[in-house]
């Protein structure tokens, strides 16, 4: 992780993130990086999803752990990496229970759902 670590630590300071979450993110980005032993630059939904279950069978991780990693993994790929994502289809958000990830086509469904009860246009794209 060497050399992504100085600009991780500066993208964490600019963006304010407190100290304990700072350390939390850099462990679970180092451990991430570590246990494939490659260039993160080369690591893609794959890999990412086989760190998550390693994370939640082997290492018998709670939801709560799993949560932080994917931030932490979405935060380094994001902005210190400059990706718009480690090419993953679906969302981040990870349900309680930790079991899966929401799909996009489910959380655009949701957002076609509230602006149609709120009488807005509905538009059912990306965000704005």
């Amino acid at each position: 992780m060497g050399k992504y670590r100085d600009r991780m630590t500066e993208d964490l300071a600019l963006r304010q993130y407190r100290p304990s979450t700072c350390r939390n993110y850099m462990a679970c980005v180092k451990g991430f990086i570590g246990h494939f032993m490659q260039d993160p630059e080369e690591l893609g939904e794959e890999e990412i999803r086989k760190f998550l279950l390693h994370l939640k069978e082997e290492k018998a991780s709670g939801p709560a752990n799993v949560k932080m990693h994917v931030a932490a993994i979405k935060f380094f790929y994001t902005h210190t990496l400059r990706r718009p994502s480690p090419g993953l289809p679906v969302s981040w958000q990870i349900h309680a229970q930790g079991r899966h990830l929401q799909s996009q086509a489910h959380l655009h469904e949701r957002r076609y759902r509230f602006l149609r009860h709120q009488g807005q246009p509905c538009h059912v794209g990306p965000g704005p």
